[in-house]
C-alpha cells in the first residue's frame, strides 16, 4: 500500500477549506450555539480525515472516513437548518449544502477504494 499524506488529498483540502468559509460566517449572540457546533462538525470532518490517514489497517482508514462523512452529513444538517430559519443566507447555505454533498460523495468513494485495496 503505498502512503498518501492527507494533507495531498482533495477531500481533505476542500474539507478544510469548508471550515475556513464556516468559520467566517457571522452569527448572531442568539444563535452562537448553532455556530459552534457547525465549526465542531466541520472541524471533524478534515480531523478524521487525518486521523484515518495517519492509521496503519485499511479498516481503521475506512472507519474514520466514515466517520469524517457522518460529520459531513452533520453540518449539511446544520446548514439546511440556518439556511431555512434565516440565521443565514439561503444562498450561501446552498453553496455550503452543495460543498458538504460533495465531500461526502468524495469520501465515499475513497473508502470504496480503500475498502477494494485492502481485499487486493
Amino acid at each position: 500500500m503505498a502512503f498518501t499524506s492527507f494533507e495531498s488529498l482533495l477531500v481533505w483540502q476542500k474539507s478544510s477549506d469548508a471550515y475556513g468559509r464556516v468559520h467566517d460566517i457571522r452569527f448572531t449572540p442568539k444563535y452562537r450555539h448553532l455556530q459552534d457546533q457547525l465549526l465542531r462538525s466541520t472541524l471533524s470532518i478534515s480531523s478524521n480525515i487525518a486521523e484515518g490517514y495517519e492509521r496503519i489497517h485499511i479498516k481503521e482508514v475506512v472507519y474514520f472516513l466514515n466517520v469524517a462523512k457522518g460529520s459531513s452529513g452533520e453540518a449539511r444538517s446544520q446548514v439546511l437548518i440556518a439556511g431555512r430559519f434565516g440565521i443565514i443566507e439561503q444562498a450561501f447555505a446552498n453553496e455550503l449544502v452543495s460543498e458538504y454533498s460533495e465531500i461526502s460523495k468524495m469520501l465515499y468513494g475513497l473508502m470504496q477504494a480503500k475498502l477494494k485495496q485492502g481485499k487486493g
